[in-house]
């Protein structure tokens, strides 16, 4: 019915900076940092359908830059109180490298005149030019945790995050400027809304004095907008 071949061509380098510090007596710990990603490479997808064989796939461009920063602070011998802040922007470029191989013979006689003029060999699946997707967000975070006693911790915590957007690379039939998709040829490449998430939550950290006993737990709620699946 379908087989397919998939080449994945992918070089990428990530670098992190910390610095890390206490200041105000040893009762504020902190961290600040820099962040930097890089990848490029090809994806192809050889395809062969009862109806047409096609090449998929194309080349990709991702980068992401952040600076971010925490720190906790004892507010008492007891009560701890951390927040941090990361500012995240995602770049992601895609070049389409999708064409028609052939038609089977036997499946045209089954399409319409302009169905069969859509899968004739040689036509592009998605326009040939560079389409970028640029998001970038800050995304704050802060816990406040008690200490009731040596041997047990509680706290609350509210965090927020975020994934960027993408493409769609695998599309049939089609979408050609103007026939089958917007005249604009860069709207004619598919792809997805960056999500995002906030998640509350409440725990408590339990260690024996003897350390034999360990216990944690934790209730949360997590709120999802714009769920990539």
């Amino acid at each position: 019915i379908s087989q397919f071949y998939d080449s994945l061509d992918q070089q990428q380098l990530s670098e992190e900076l910390q610095l890390l510090g206490k200041s105000f007596d040893d009762r504020l710990n902190w961290i600040v940092g820099l962040y930097w990603f890089q990848e490029d490479g090809l994806n192809v997808n050889l395809l062969d359908f009862i109806i047409s064989s096609f090449r998929s796939g194309g080349y990709f461009d991702n980068s992401s830059k952040a600076i971010f920063a925490q720190g906790t602070y004892d507010l008492t011998d007891r009560l701890h109180l951390t927040a941090g802040l990361r500012w995240t922007e995602d770049e992601k470029k895609f070049l389409p490298d999708q064409a028609i191989y052939t038609l089977n013979p036997a499946m045209a006689g089954y399409l319409s005149p302009p169905q069969q003029f859509i899968f004739q060999p040689g036509t592009p699946i998605l326009p040939s030019i560079e389409k970028t997707l640029k998001e970038s967000q800050a995304t704050p975070m802060v816990n406040l945790s008690f200490d009731w006693r040596e041997a047990l911790m509680t706290y609350v915590s509210y965090s927020e995050g975020f994934k960027s957007g993408g493409f769609t690379q695998r599309v049939l039939p089609p979408l050609i400027p103007g026939i089958t998709c917007s005249p604009v040829p860069e709207d004619c490449i598919p792809g997805f809304d960056p999500e995002f998430v906030t998640v509350y939550e409440a725990g408590f950290r339990y260690v024996s004095a003897d350390s034999k006993i360990r216990a944690s737990g934790a209730v949360y709620h997590t709120d999802y907008q714009a769920l990539q699946i």
